[in-house]
């Protein structure tokens, strides 16, 4: 009789754990979730693509207020020529499904290898708060002329 019950205890024992799930099962796979400002604001482990050059680099995110953030590139050096921090404070602007933020903005900034002179940036790209996409555009550089500089990351 002993052996009947304990028979059925293990029997509802491999039942429950049948039914049981993991947590991560349950990662977030609705790409239609809507997302907020604080879900992009992070650092993005990624690829810079700059003239046909791979560099790794991380790119950061930071919130200025209900609408705008400000993208930073710190320390940014290309084929040993130090560009300089890039920093552009941009609007960040729902989709229209409300799913990911554009990013876009202008700014100025100092570049240290043409002897800080003050070049128009132009920033543009989108964020689902999980994957960053962007571009960032130095314009009118001494001798090369408009500079792309292409970010693919993820937080």
């Amino acid at each position: 009789m002993k052996k009947n019950y304990f028979y059925l205890l293990f029997m509802a024992l491999c039942t429950v754990c049948m039914f049981t799930a993991c947590s991560s099962d349950d990662d977030d796979k609705d790409t239609n979730k809507p997302i907020m400002l604080n879900d992009i604001i992070g650092t993005y482990n990624g690829t810079l693509q700059v003239m046909g050059t791979s560099i790794e680099e991380k790119l950061v995110i930071e919130k200025v207020d209900d609408s705008n953030v400000r993208v930073v590139l710190k320390d940014f050096t290309f084929a040993n020529m130090p560009i300089g921090t890039i920093s552009a404070e941009c609007t960040a602007a729902k989709d229209d499904k409300g799913t990911a933020y554009n990013i876009y903005g202008t700014a100025k900034i100092a570049v240290a290898m043409f002897n800080n002179i003050e070049l128009p940036v132009t920033v543009d790209g989108d964020c689902n708060g999980k994957e960053l996409d962007v571009t960032i555009s130095i314009e009118d550089a001494p001798m090369v002329g408009n500079i792309e500089v292409e970010f693919y990351g993820k937080k």
